[in-house]
């Protein structure tokens, strides 16, 4: 029998070339509640209306305003606790543009006295949890209790803050275990309480645009053979922490996808966090309209014995027989032919040998060949092949390690 290698060197040869209604701004108050959701607004990533990409198993929660006049000297005090979660952060963006200007992670956060952040106690269950993130233009005052993070750039004038919360302990426990924070605002200038602004809704941003931006991702379906290419998911609200490979496809029903990548070593707990080569990792479908209907993350995957995931993405009347040879299974759940899927690694060690960092960034189709992410990083970036679905129920276990 021919070696894996070899199989699947043949295999390509052989196929190459063949967010919910509009929430109305109201009028600001000096503190508003959290409940249920007010002033934020949800974006779940389980939830068809949610754009932009999201990952399936995070959920996030963002609050926007516009700085004009009197208002561009408000700051934000956010008061909340720490998730019961595996990640969470604050980011900040312009809102018409969807690029994160910077962020505070939850191991960088420091908690309110008497207080401690489970993300770098020896007590990730401690219930003293409590913390405070201010938001402010650069070139005033900092309380040293809280987390800072200055506005540097003058030019936003459509701040949103988005708060994200990566596999909460129960999917549908959005809020990762904990009351969502309050908000209050005050003035820079004196310190004084005043209004919080009233909201603008990022449902007022263009869904077209989300669209549009993953649009260029598409002209690299030339082939069968299934290539991922380094993105930076400006304009899509990208996470400050997070790097992502994207690969586009055209798959009917009678096709399967098969992907194959040597996996991160993945933090399992806190006390994972400086030694496992990313903090999370996961597989995600994405939609035309950047929707994400269906994703799979590390703890679900199981490895072969040469150390790779193998994957099969296709039709759900496939997944006993897929999972009987040996794959791991993605339903395509994209109701499209043309879709993506989204490899995401998050806080990637410097040392990982497959860190993102070395693979150039995908920006024309002149790079269709030498951008696949694999010239720079091997198998630490999937590769893969489209496959027709009676060739893969004939074949497909013979393509895995024995």
């Amino acid at each position: 029998m021919h070696t894996l290698k070899i199989h699947w060197q043949r295999l390509l040869l052989a196929l190459a070339l063949s967010i919910g209604p509009l929430l109305h701004a109201q009028p600001g108050k000096p503190r508003l509640a959290s409940t249920p959701y007010a002033p934020w607004e949800p974006f779940i990533g389980t939830n068809s209306s949610t754009l932009a990409l999201p990952d399936y198993h995070a959920d996030y929660f963002a609050y926007s305003f516009v700085r004009t006049g009197e208002v561009a000297y408000v700051g934000l005090k956010i008061s909340g606790q720490f998730g019961y979660a595996r990640y969470m952060s604050y980011n900040f963006y312009e809102a018409t543009q969807g690029a994160s200007l910077g962020s505070i992670r939850d191991v960088d956060m420091q908690p309110l006295a008497g207080n401690v952040n489970p993300f770098t106690s020896p007590d990730p269950q401690a219930t003293n949890r409590d913390y405070v993130v201010v938001v402010q233009p650069a070139g005033y005052a900092n309380n040293s209790q809280y987390n800072t993070f200055n506005l540097t750039n003058n030019q936003v004038t459509n701040l949103t803050v988005i708060l994200r919360y990566y596999v909460p302990p129960e999917i549908q426990d959005v809020t990762a275990d904990v009351a969502l924070p309050t908000i209050e605002a005050f003035d820079v200038r004196t310190q004084d309480p005043v209004d919080v602004p009233p909201l603008y809704s990022l449902y007022n941003t263009s869904k077209i645009g989300y669209a549009l931006g993953l649009r260029k991702i598409f002209d690299t379906i030339v082939d069968n053979q299934l290539r991922f290419y380094h993105v930076q998911g400006s304009g899509e609200f990208n996470n400050a922490d997070n790097d992502y490979l994207i690969n586009a496809v055209d798959l009917s029903r009678d096709e399967v996808a098969l992907i194959w990548v040597k996996p991160p070593t993945f933090a399992h707990d806190t006390s994972e966090f400086d030694t496992a080569q990313v903090r999370y990792w996961s597989f995600n479908e994405g939609s035309p309209d950047t929707s994400s209907p269906f994703g799979l993350i590390d703890n679900a995957f199981h490895l072969a014995s040469d150390g790779l995931a193998y994957i099969a993405v296709g039709a759900a009347d496939i997944q006993t027989k897929a999972e009987s040879f040996g794959y791991n299974f993605m339903p395509w759940d994209v109701r499209t032919r043309r879709g993506v899927i989204l490899y995401r690694n998050m806080l990637a060690q410097k040392s990982y040998p497959g860190n993102f960092d070395q693979v150039p960034y995908y920006t024309d189709s002149a790079l269709i060949f030498s951008n696949n992410a694999t010239n720079f990083i091997g198998n630490y970036a999937p590769n893969g092949v489209k496959v027709s679905r009676r060739f893969f129920l004939k074949y497909g276990s013979d393509l895995l390690p024995q």
